[in-house]
């Protein structure tokens, strides 16, 4: 069986950080699996005048143009609905954010956006079979696009176990910090709702006698930066404790996510959320908003709060004070793996021929 997965690779103005990850650590399992797969740039032909010029000329190849090595191929596998074209046989659909209506998600997309959003939809619905990361994604594709639901197979993302364990280092760890240590990872996005962190952080110091630090790390994007800009202000006027790196490598993000005291996931829409699981599987306790994908993902192993200051603060002290056991934490991100998700994804190839 030979595959040729739809990508974008090594564009100046497309990125899609979490679907990179997905792409680089399921290919070498597939292929030990004894699948043929070969990486197919839809955007060789791209034009170096502006992004968004650039970025509609690359969609309109994705719609129009017919690949001169599709006859090399017994089926194509787009790893994401922006990869995807009118030829493929399989979509991976990571999530629906851009077409919900929430006005967080209004705050971060420009009209362009949602019609990149919203031109993915054909895709989606021509494709033969569709793989969702999530059941919750897969009930948005149902929900929200009709799609039947005999297309659709739910396969979990994985964790690369060899990348995230446990690594504790005393003095990496007094270095960090001495008071209690928050860990965020990931974009700054206004529906990342980060800044309920930091509003909770305020009621931790001024309700619960308590200090805390926070790190985000994550990409240095244009979102980001505005994002940061905007709660700088409140950072400062309350003087909390919080610190921004960018461009961490795996390594060191082993070694954050294991010494940190407790991982903080307040964000309010994912397709999936790797940064918990990872951080689960380096040891590490995870207070997570409280709602559908995360109680799919993490099950009873996170500690939940709802989208409130006072709450979210709450269940940080608490979890703190009332640590969940290492061991079970790490057990529950084995059962994530991208051995398991190749396993998964060729038994969809199989079906397809």
């Amino acid at each position: 069986m030979k595959v040729g997965l739809l990508t974008f690779i090594g564009s100046r103005y497309i990125k899609y950080v979490g679907v990179g990850r997905y792409e680089n650590s399921l290919v070498p399992e597939l292929r030990k699996l004894g699948v043929e797969i070969e990486f197919i740039p839809v955007n060789q032909s791209e034009i170096g005048i502006h992004p968004v010029l650039n970025r509609m000329w690359v969609l309109a190849l994705q719609y129009l143009s017919k690949s001169e090595v599709i006859k090399n191929f017994d089926l194509f596998h787009a790893s994401s609905q922006f990869t995807a074209t009118r030829y493929t046989d399989i979509i991976t659909v990571h999530d629906l954010i851009g077409l919900k209506e929430m006005q967080r998600l209004r705050q971060s997309m420009n009209i362009l956006k949602r019609g990149l959003w919203k031109a993915c939809i054909p895709f989606i619905k021509r494709s033969r079979y569709i793989i969702s990361v999530s059941n919750v994604t897969k009930r948005d594709l149902i929900e929200m696009l009709h799609v039947p639901e005999g297309k659709i197979t739910v396969i979990h993302n994985g964790i690369d176990h060899k990348q995230f364990y446990p690594e504790q280092d005393k003095e990496f760890k007094e270095s960090i910090g001495e008071k209690p240590v928050l860990l965020y990872v990931g974009e700054l996005r206004s529906y990342k709702n980060v800044h309920l962190v930091l509003k909770s952080m305020k009621v931790l110091r001024e309700k619960h006698n308590m200090d805390v630090k926070l790190i985000l790390i994550g990409k240095e994007s244009r979102v980001s930066k505005e994002w940061w800009e905007k709660w700088m202000p409140f950072i400062i006027e309350n003087n909390l404790d919080v610190k921004w790196l960018k461009n961490v490598g795996d390594g060191l993000l082993r070694k954050y996510y294991s010494n940190v005291d407790l991982f903080v996931w307040p964000s309010l829409a994912e397709g999936f959320g790797l940064p918990p699981l990872e951080a689960m599987a380096c040891g590490t306790n995870v207070v997570a908003l409280d709602n559908d994908i995360n109680r799919e993902i993490m099950d009873d192993l996170a500690s939940f709060s709802e989208n409130e200051p006072e709450k979210f603060a709450l269940a940080i002290k608490l979890a703190i004070e009332n640590l969940k056991n290492h061991g079970e934490l790490i057990d529950h991100a084995k059962q994530f793996s991208w051995e398991k998700t190749a396993k998964k994804t060729k038994e969809v190839y199989e079906r397809s021929r």
